[in-house]
């Protein structure tokens, strides 16, 4: 099988420059500029910007064409795809200080979350997600986790679940039932929810990054389909990548068998 391959780079502080501003926005389409345009912060106009030009980079490479010449459209729920390359997988994600964008040849769906979150939303979690996530949360301390890694964790899984399938976060979070939890090489978990899927979190910096496929994997297996690319040069986007091909995740999330 083709390899899951997610690029992810860091939002500078200081933002970006209006010379980037405006080379970025020269490849976007009308619908694209007239979203840049509701945005009255500069720092989701970066997000933005940002992220489009991650994805429409990664998707001219695959087709051949120049990055103005990709065109997105996006489902009812907003999963974003590839217009006339259907067969493209593609997904979208940013945080305060990360965006991360992933191709394939399959669906799937990606999440970036910050570790840290205001309100401390690990306190809340029977109410945003359910009591079985609520409980497994309990017993983190005896796996030599925190409970902030471990809630970011399952959440990013759960909205990764929610990109494969094209849903909304207020019908997956219910469904997210751990049923077993534990600590090998990597956290694992069990749900059951009747769904076959598997996702997998990891952690980059401050943030924690999840990917889901449909279909149930081995912590080992799922991990050889993954390619990160970290790419610390946003603006001169063919220098400083570092590839992490392959990477062990902080936690394994598996539903039904197939």
């Amino acid at each position: 099988m083709n390899p899951i391959r997610i690029i992810y780079t860091p939002i500078p502080q200081a933002g970006f420059s209006e010379q980037w501003c405006t080379a970025v926005e020269a490849i976007l389409d009308r619908h694209e500029l007239s979203r840049l345009a509701s945005y009255k912060h500069k720092t989701l106009k970066h997000r933005f910007l940002l992220g489009r030009l991650l994805i429409k980079t990664e998707v001219s490479r695959r087709l051949h064409c120049e990055p103005k010449d990709v065109r997105l459209a996006y489902s009812a729920n907003g999963k974003p795809y590839v217009r006339a390359h259907p067969e493209l997988a593609i997904s979208i994600s940013h945080c305060d200080s990360w965006v991360a964008v992933a191709l394939a040849s399959e669906n799937m769906g990606i999440d970036i979350e910050s570790l840290m979150r205001s309100g401390e939303p690990w306190n809340n979690a029977a109410r945003l997600l359910n009591t079985s996530v609520a409980d497994t949360l309990k017993q983190v301390g005896t796996f030599g986790t925190t409970v902030p890694a471990m809630f970011g964790a399952i959440w990013c899984c759960m909205e990764s679940q929610v990109k494969v399938k094209d849903s909304s976060v207020f019908s997956e979070r219910k469904l997210m039932l751990p049923t077993h939890f534990n600590k090998g090489k990597t956290y694992a978990i069990e749900c059951d929810n009747n769904q076959p899927f598997s996702a997998a979190a990891y952690t980059i910096g401050d943030a924690i990054l999840a990917v889901a496929l449909k279909g149930s994997f081995s912590a080992e297996a799922f991990a050889n389909r993954i390619v990160l690319e970290e790419n610390l040069a946003s603006v001169d986007y063919d220098n400083g990548k570092i590839k992490r091909e392959h990477p062990n995740p902080f936690l394994m999330m598996t539903g039904a068998k197939d």
